[in-house]
């Protein structure tokens, strides 16, 4: 016998739809919209909202800490998994920045490099192209 679909069923169907698609669009809007004004008073509310969707989600749907993946059982495990690639990861950077800084100090490749701007010497037909005379 073949299980029809309830309305309820329909639905939470169309709200699983909408959710995704709710989250990117008015986190897309916090970020393209409203941080660039700088209005907290814009800006909180909608910030409140995209961070309640997911609860609201997880709520609506009935889900448990345990279907979520949240449970002490599991901690010790996921904390060793995420430590493992946290570090693995903290060094990469470190590695990269330290390169960076001895480069910048001074290092084996610095004589490659173009010059900063404040190395940089100007000239009078550089003075002369930046402030708009005839050369």
């Amino acid at each position: 016998m073949k299980k029809g679909n309830t309305r309820k069923e329909r639905l939470r169907g169309g709200v699983s739809a909408v959710e995704p698609t709710l989250f990117v669009g008015l986190a897309l809007l916090y970020i393209w919209v409203l941080q660039p004004t700088h209005n907290d008073w814009l800006r909180v509310p909608v910030l409140a909202v995209i961070v309640l969707i997911p609860l609201a989600s997880a709520i609506l749907h009935g889900d448990s800490l345990r279907d979520l993946g949240l449970q002490i059982g599991s901690f010790g495990a996921s904390a060793r998994e995420v430590g493992l690639a946290t570090v693995g990861g903290a060094v990469v950077i470190l590695v990269i920045g330290l390169l960076a800084l001895s480069r910048l100090a001074g290092g084996a490749m610095a004589q490659e490099r173009a010059p900063l701007p404040t190395q940089m010497v100007s000239s009078p037909q550089m003075e002369t192209r930046i402030s708009g005379g005839t050369p």
